[in-house]
């Protein structure tokens, strides 16, 4: 029953934010179908950041809090409803056997996915020593926490992932779905790539077939049945860039307010993201300062230092730098001792062990491999 009660909150959520982006003023169809659960993760990320910062990461206030900002955004939306899509983009997409097969297998997949979700225990190397640790424990004392680096440095990594990957425990109780969070991700970031396709010229058959090939890539196949945060961050930053680009391209104002959104995000997953949100930032803020846009360049660079930076204040606070532990990880990695020609030596095999090698091909940490590089060709 809990199940079915999480399933049909998550589809309200989804639907209230689909309907709500057209009233926004974003109005292309495909865009509200993937920025609606964009807008979803956001909510339930910045919910339980605040509640675990304050001490109150319960079952009671995370749903409560996400049951408010649900009737608050309905409450504030225009009553326009978008119009009913009656061309024949579905038929189109569907047109080309190499589509069907593509449906088919992607269907598949994503069944069989949610099945070892349900069924299988985390297994993970990362998410047993890494990733769960950190969500496991904070839910029991109710507020975010800081396992013992001494353990492992990576506790003290930014967390913004694994805060919305324990949104199923707070919400059920249990871990039975703490593997299925990445499964609709994985879908998410390729609808991303379908929206990339779509921006520079192609058509929507072409453009379905590009995403589901990237869905159907062996290393993301086998990333969505874990708690990795790879795929994630992945499809965070294709995300911010293609928001940056579309409002570069229009200017509205629901395309800068969702890339602040996106680029904070992913500032809070991965450090060398940290960098690349700086940058698309950057590129954000010049714009928007031209056209004399500054309250809405306030709100953006506040939630950006909201939702962005606040595990690396954390670091700060803690270790006196807001970096740790990249400079202490770089001894662990043994990357402090290699030479610049060293560097380039092993970035050229790490190319060559994702797109040409089938050496841990379907693994979590593998390369794309070469059953994979021909379908694609």
């Amino acid at each position: 029953m809990n199940d079915i009660l999480f399933l049909i909150f998550n589809v309200t959520l989804y639907i209230q934010y689909a309907r709500s982006l057209y009233c926004w003023g974003m109005t292309r169809t495909a865009e509200r179908y993937v920025f609606a659960f964009f807008l979803m993760m956001i909510q339930i990320m910045g919910s339980l950041l605040l509640l675990g910062a304050i001490g109150w990461l319960y079952p009671a206030p995370a749903i409560g809090l996400n049951a408010a900002i649900l009737l608050a955004v309905k409450m504030f939306s225009p009553p326009i409803s978008p119009p009913v899509d009656r061309d024949k983009s579905w038929q189109e997409i569907a047109a080309p056997i190499s589509n069907k097969l593509i449906i088919f297998a992607a269907a598949v997949v994503t069944c069989w996915l949610f099945i070892c979700a349900y069924f299988l225990p985390p297994r993970g190397g990362d998410d047993i020593v890494y990733h769960l640790p950190f969500i496991y424990d904070s839910i029991q004392h109710g507020r975010w926490v800081l396992l013992p680096t001494e353990l492992r440095i990576h506790f003290a990594y930014p967390m913004n992932a694994e805060v919305l990957f324990s949104w199923p425990l707070i919400f059920l109780g249990d871990t039975r779905w703490v593997d299925g969070v990445n499964i609709p991700v994985g879908l998410w970031t390729a609808g991303v790539m379908y929206l990339f396709s779509r921006h520079f010229g192609l058509r929507r058959a072409s453009a379905a077939f590009i995403s589901g090939v990237f869905f159907l890539t062996p290393i993301v196949v086998a990333q969505m049945g874990t708690n990795y945060v790879d795929l994630i961050s992945a499809g965070i930053l294709l995300s911010s860039l293609y928001l940056v680009i579309r409002f570069l391209n229009n200017g509205s104002t629901i395309y800068s307010c969702l890339a602040f959104f996106s680029i904070a995000a992913m500032m809070g997953m991965k450090y060398h993201l940290l960098f690349f949100g700086l940058i698309l930032l950057v590129i954000l803020v010049s714009r928007l300062s031209r056209k004399r846009r500054l309250a809405e360049t306030i709100v953006g660079l506040i939630i950006v230092a909201i939702l962005g930076l606040g595990w690396h204040v954390r670091n700060y606070i803690q270790f006196s730098d807001w970096l740790y532990p990249v400079r202490a990880s770089a001894g662990y990695w043994d990357l402090q001792s290699q030479s610049v020609g060293d560097m380039i030596r092993s970035v050229l095999e790490k190319i060559n062990f994702v797109f040409l090698s089938g050496k841990n091909c379907g693994t979590y940490d593998g390369g794309f491999g070469t059953i994979f590089a021909f379908i694609a060709f």
